[in-house]
């Protein structure tokens, strides 16, 4: 009998340092159920955050005033983090799900999870290693990007959605294209190879659609929404953002 459960917690601070740390948190702590499979969804203030093999100065222009800049503990680009890019952290159990201690399948499983929840707006699909993409006059535009780390039995795979332009010029104000690049970019400026935003959608309907694509993708029977119980928000509180 399957009794997974999609637990999903929203994150309210909208500073990315904290963030980042709940992340870490819950991806260390001992007490989670293998058989359920754990949502956190959240918005960060401007900031930048890089993948935690990169060099800052190979990254950014540090000449220019930056906000704040953190190390994430997964792999991957460097993203920029503001109102209007919601961000999903996705934590499940090897010992439960063990397709997916094949990294390969992870990512195509949760990218076409993603796509196929989002296929009544757009056509999207997995480009590179872990981009979902959207194609715009026969070239693909990255839309999502993702990234995992895997620790003792468990996956935190987590990825951005944009969706609002408002700010989306910071990206390339600070960003250095980046050293790395999938062959599909092509070259190609952040301002070309990006989707400003996903057309015609808000907040709300793109969570429920998050939501609902990984409860289909896990086969979870029941959907349990909770919050940061009294030690959680003194873990939180004793978080010192620091600048790396």
């Amino acid at each position: 009998m399957n009794n997974t459960e999609l637990v999903i917690y929203r994150f309210y601070t909208k500073n990315a340092a904290k963030n980042l740390a709940l992340e870490e948190y819950f991806l260390n702590r001992s007490e989670k159920n293998i058989d359920n499979v754990y949502l956190f969804l959240y918005e960060n203030s401007n900031s930048i955050i890089l993948g935690k093999s990169l060099i800052l100065d190979h990254e950014v222009f540090l000449h220019k005033k930056l906000p704040p800049v953190y190390r994430r503990s997964s792999g991957g680009g460097s993203v920029v983090h503001f109102d209007g890019n919601i961000n999903y952290g996705l934590l499940f159990s090897t010992q439960k799900f063990t397709q997916y201690l094949d990294i390969k399948k992870s990512y195509s499983d949760i990218m076409g999870s993603l796509a196929n929840g989002f296929k009544n707006w757009l056509e999207l699909s997995m480009q590179g290693q872990s981009d979902l993409s959207t194609k715009i006059r026969n070239q693909f535009r990255k839309i999502s990007g993702n990234a995992q780390v895997r620790r003792r039995n468990w996956v935190l795979h987590h990825g951005t959605i944009l969706y609002s332009r408002k700010q989306f010029s910071k990206i390339s104000f600070w960003l250095r294209p980046p050293p790395k690049q999938p062959e599909y970019r092509k070259n190609r400026t952040h301002k070309d190879f990006l989707v400003p935003a996903l057309p015609s959608i808000n907040r709300p309907e793109i969570e429920h659609q998050i939501i609902q694509s990984f409860k289909d993708l896990f086969n979870a029977q029941e959907i349990r929404r909770k919050q940061l119980n009294e030690s959680q928000v003194r873990v939180l509180n004793r978080i010192k953002p620091v600048q790396k």
